[in-house]
């Protein structure tokens, strides 16, 4: 698979954080599912439950930004670090929406 450029990481990063109402870091079924009925998809939250234990690699049953890029691209593992890009210092042109 080509690399992702900086900038679909980025708005991939970004979506994560949109997504993140508590800004807790991580999205719980709920803020999944949330967002999922937003495109018109009407899942349970058990049914959302079953797609993030799909990519959840440490058992939280909740899925951080890595998990996330991870299940939009589905072939890739979370422990990829897709979204590095979320962990650059303010200030390098990047909107980074975890403030870290």
């Amino acid at each position: 698979m080509d690399k992702l450029s900086k900038a679909k990481k980025a708005e991939m990063c970004n979506t994560f954080a949109i997504l993140d109402v508590d800004g807790s870091g991580l999205l719980t079924a709920s803020e999944l599912r949330g967002m999922m009925r937003v495109f018109g998809y009407e899942n349970s939250e058990e049914d959302v439950q079953r797609m993030i234990d799909a990519v959840d690699t440490d058992g939280t049953g909740k899925m951080d930004c890595a998990k996330f890029c991870a299940a939009l691209l589905w072939n890739l593992k979370p422990e990829e670090k897709l979204c590095d890009v979320c962990k650059q210092p303010k200030g390098d042109g990047v909107d980074n929406p975890n403030g870290s």
